[in-house]
């Protein structure tokens, strides 16, 4: 408990389910000291959505969790105070995600 002064957590969320994130969350705030910082980075979308991507070029194919970023914020800022939140959709043209970063502290 509390042993990282900071978690960096790049595209990886979006690959857990909606029901699996905040026990996910809950283990990245245990493990971070009071004050300590969390830095996210993963595809989001307009409107959430679950599932495997059809066209994945990867087999099997993977599974990801987009989320709108109220929805992501909302996850969030459950257990942690949002310092900065910024998305935007100019890393990827070819599919219609957008990228998210938020950078946090735990209480």
């Amino acid at each position: 408990d509390g042993s990282f002064d900071a978690v960096w957590a790049a595209r990886c969320l979006m690959h857990i389910p909606n029901a699996d994130l905040p026990g996910t969350l809950d283990e990245i705030a245990r493990v971070i000291r009071p004050g300590g910082l969390l830095w996210t980075g993963t595809w989001g979308s307009e409107s959430s959505a679950e599932g495997t991507w059809e066209e994945d070029w990867y087999e099997p194919k993977r599974f990801y969790s987009l989320r709108s970023d109220a929805d992501l914020q909302a996850m969030l800022e459950d257990r942690f105070r949002i310092l900065s939140f910024d998305s935007g959709d100019d890393f990827e043209k070819d599919i219609d995600w957008h990228y998210q970063m938020t950078l946090m502290a735990r209480e």
